[in-house]
């Protein structure tokens, strides 16, 4: 004789609940305090008995030409030798594409795509992994500087990191944000193409920023970012591998307020030296023939340290540039951040969830991971996708 109905339901209920908890104590990390292992509970539990259901459509791989948004957002990924669990900046294009299509507390509007643009050398799994999840893949050329692809030793990191360059020919957008692969979303942050600072500017005129061996300046341009904050430097950079008009010395603070304090000096380079993983920014073929005109240029023009970061820097220096950069609210995103900074709202932090600055903030940042991997998996088994 069967159980009774209403027996069986409380059976089910009971075995719901415990894999819940299982899973909870298997794969969340550990928070520090009460309340984060609270909230982790609840996530981890809901995600779990009520899984998200996508409508019975087959799943189709998207492109740019499917695409008429006017905005974009982009991250970019090179090949390597690791495999898909063990590559970090592919989980990161992965996590991405999860926050921005998926998580409901992170996912953008439906008209704005999510473009990795990723070079010849990324296996055809992973890019079939990350149009499954959702993303545009676009594979591109390289794009090569010599004096790059010549040092000894490199950072296998930064070979291939002036290939990004390549999303200014993206001129079917008006404005595309830039996102580093070693970011973690805490809200949505489509209003980040509202910001002031990414309106259209006009080229100024000043004499001494032309220089006759780079292409011409496009008339006008928008590119907009923040300003390096403090860290903790584990190797001090020597100064000339920077590139900012007055980064006289490398700061080598452990924390930062928020925001992050001109007078108490707590930018990194200064608070001219913008970083290169948040930026939004207006497409151009003009743009990107300035860019690669520079590619050549390693004559002390600007340091060699932080490649594509320091010739962005160089392109848009300020004060002394016809192209200054303009600075985004800092609640958009903020570099080498802390619990602090979290705690204060940003909305995005550049930090790698896999080793950050701040260990104290692993456990916040990993548990977005873990529910990244747990909902493609079950998509996966429910879908076939």
């Amino acid at each position: 004789m069967g159980l009774p109905a209403a027996l069986r339901y409380k059976v089910v209920v009971f075995w719901l609940v415990f894999v819940s908890v299982f899973l909870f104590f298997a794969y969340a990390p550990l928070p520090e305090r009460i309340d984060a292992l609270r909230d982790a509970a609840v996530n981890t539990a809901a995600d779990t008995v009520r899984p998200y259901r996508p409508n019975g459509q087959q799943w189709q791989p998207t492109t740019l030409k499917d695409s008429n948004a006017k905005y974009a957002y982009a991250t970019f990924l090179a090949g390597n030798a690791e495999d898909a669990e063990k590559d970090v900046y592919f989980l990161g294009a992965r996590l991405l594409a999860y926050q921005l299509i998926h998580a409901s507390e992170t996912r953008s509007n439906t008209s704005i795509p999510f473009i990795v643009m990723v070079t010849k050398t990324v296996s055809e799994a992973k890019k079939d992994r990350l149009q499954r999840d959702g993303a545009i893949v676009v594979v591109v050329e390289d794009l090569v500087a010599d004096w790059i692809a010549g040092r000894d030793p490199i950072n296998p990191r930064f070979k291939d990191v002036m290939t990004k360059l390549r999303l200014w020919e993206l001129t079917q957008f008006d404005r595309i944000c830039l996102i580093d692969g070693d970011t973690v979303l805490m809200e949505n942050i489509d209003g980040v193409f509202g910001d002031p600072a990414v309106n259209t500017r006009t080229t100024l005129d000043k004499p001494n920023a032309i220089r006759d061996d780079e292409a011409p300046q496009p008339t006008e341009y928008a590119f907009a970012s923040t300003a390096e904050p403090s860290m903790t430097l584990r190797t001090p950079i020597p100064r000339s591998k920077l590139c900012s008009e007055d980064a006289d010395s490398v700061r080598q603070e452990i924390n930062h307020d928020f925001p992050p304090s001109e007078e108490k000096q707590q930018y990194q380079f200064g608070p001219n030296y913008l970083n290169s993983g948040f930026i939004v920014f207006q497409p151009s073929t003009d743009m990107f023939a300035y860019y690669v005109s520079l590619l050549d240029k390693s004559d002390g023009r600007w340091g060699e340290g932080l490649p594509e970061q320091n010739l962005l820097n160089w392109a848009h220096r300020r004060p002394k540039g016809n192209m200054p950069w303009q600075t985004l609210d800092r609640m958009w995103n903020i570099h080498f951040p802390t619990v602090q900074d979290m705690e204060a709202g940003v909305k995005s932090l550049h930090e790698k969830f896999w080793n950050p600055e701040h260990k104290d903030l692993r456990p916040y940042l990993e548990k977005y991971k873990w529910r990244m991997l747990g909902y493609f998996e079950g998509l996966a088994a429910r879908t076939s996708v």
